[in-house]
């Protein structure tokens, strides 16, 4: 049987390594209809938001009528390692821990209005944003439409702001807020953005752009292939010795 050239088969490896680390986001509601439209799911308290759709833009108001609304949606992946990231401007959002106005999260739980794990949600306030219990935050002007990503890699947390998809995934890019090994109460890969607070204070007013996501390539995988594709070529050099 003839067997193909080294120079083939490294050809054929590195395409294979680089085209796992190529995969595109994809764009899972983009603003221009409700999320329900676009196959998000909904879960409300006391009715819920109101919402507004625009041209491109989506907006969510759980103030209306001063009374405490919950309003969550939930869109299921499917990925061990992934980066979800959601576009917003804030009009007005008050967080204290664990009582979020606005909160967006890669640990959802369709059955419930979001997850029981607040450590792991992304709270964007007024002029800042952080982790959910309050452990840690950044200043910054919400009210300006900014993205929001969350990476999700071998058990660890990591957060961007305004940050190039492509920087996140080669892992060049600074995080703003890192987690290790979170407790995770939720379904990784169930993203998960609204309204969960249950008092008339900390409810909220945002503009949604739009969501997107990427999955990851799963490190192990990718050594093992590597690792494959390197023991056909040594069994090839020692067989021409």
């Amino acid at each position: 049987m003839r067997l193909l050239p080294v120079s083939v088969i490294c050809f054929a490896a590195f395409n294979l390594l680089i085209g796992a680390a190529k995969a595109a986001p994809i764009t899972i509601y983009d603003g221009s209809s409700v999320p329900q439209a676009q196959g998000w799911g909904r879960k409300t308290w006391d009715g819920g938001a109101t919402v507004t759709v625009g041209l491109t833009t989506t907006e969510f108001n759980t103030q209306v009528g001063l009374t405490t609304k919950i309003d969550n949606y939930f869109s299921q992946t499917s990925a061990g390692n992934f980066v979800a990231s959601i576009s917003l401007s804030v009009i007005s959002s008050f967080n204290t821990p664990n009582d979020a106005g606005l909160a967006f999260s890669v640990f959802g739980d369709p059955s419930i209005h979001f997850t029981s794990d607040p450590a792991n949600n992304l709270m964007i306030g007024q002029s800042s944003v952080g982790w959910g219990d309050g452990a840690a935050s950044v200043p910054l002007n919400t009210g300006s439409f900014h993205e929001y990503a969350i990476r999700y890699l071998e058990g660890n947390l990591d957060v961007y702001i305004d940050t190039p998809f492509g920087d996140i995934v080669a892992g060049t890019a600074v995080p703003v807020l890192s987690r290790a090994n979170p407790v995770i109460y939720g379904l990784p890969g169930v993203i998960v953005f609204g309204d969960n607070s249950w008092t008339t204070v900390h409810n909220s007013r945002y503009v949604v752009d739009s969501v997107t996501f990427e999955a990851l390539p799963e490190p192990t995988g990718t050594l093992l292939m590597a690792g494959g594709l390197a023991g056909i070529l040594f069994r090839r050099k020692r067989r021409h010795l």
